[in-house]
């Protein structure tokens, strides 16, 4: 008897363990009318200005002198705003979303990665583009997603570098993977 209970009690243990292993510890990020996560441990700044309302989440390795391995940003402004700023209509999200990425302007050797295309972001139609250039010595990837829903454009902009941990690479897309709409 005594060792049934004991086995059926290790066995719990390991259970538990295991099911802690798997979950990942996330931090909410609440914005105009969505919500996301973000790794644990992960630095959120949350800015507004001249219309823009952003989120910039980068890793614990973060320094304010040096550069991110990877960064994730949200924009969200109105329609008119993104309009004014771009200098192109909303009906032309292609156009729109080349003007707004924001690539570094001492970056060298700035590549398309692929032109910009139709994506989706929670069931709303919107245009994802990738660009790659070499930032401080180092190469990096860079995507900009644009949606519209309603009256507000949400620009998600994912910079990761060529040499970021796959681990890295999961975490910065789990927040686009666990976009959310109010």
């Amino acid at each position: 008897m005594l060792r049934r209970t004991l086995r059926i009690l290790v066995l719990a243990l390991v259970l538990a363990g295991f099911m802690a292993s798997l979950a990942q510890a996330r931090e909410a990020i609440r914005g105009p009318n969505y919500r996301t996560a973000a790794p644990s441990g992960w630095h959120v700044d949350k800015q507004t200005s001249g219309g823009w309302s952003v989120v910039t989440i980068t890793p614990p390795t973060h320094t304010s002198n040096q550069r991110d391995k990877a960064l994730v940003s949200i924009a969200v402004t109105s329609v008119k705003r993104a309009e004014k700023v771009a200098g192109v209509s909303i009906r032309d999200k292609k156009s729109m979303v080349q003007k707004l990425i924001s690539v570094p302007q001492d970056a060298g050797g700035l590549d398309k990665s692929f032109d910009p295309r139709p994506t989706t972001l929670r069931h709303k139609q919107g245009v994802i583009y990738g660009v790659h250039y070499n930032y401080k010595g180092t190469g990096s990837t860079h995507t900009a997603t644009l949606v519209r829903r309603g009256k507000r454009i949400y620009l998600i902009q994912v910079i990761k570098d060529e040499d970021l941990s796959e681990l890295g690479t999961v975490a910065a897309n789990m927040i686009v993977n666990d976009w959310r709409w109010k």
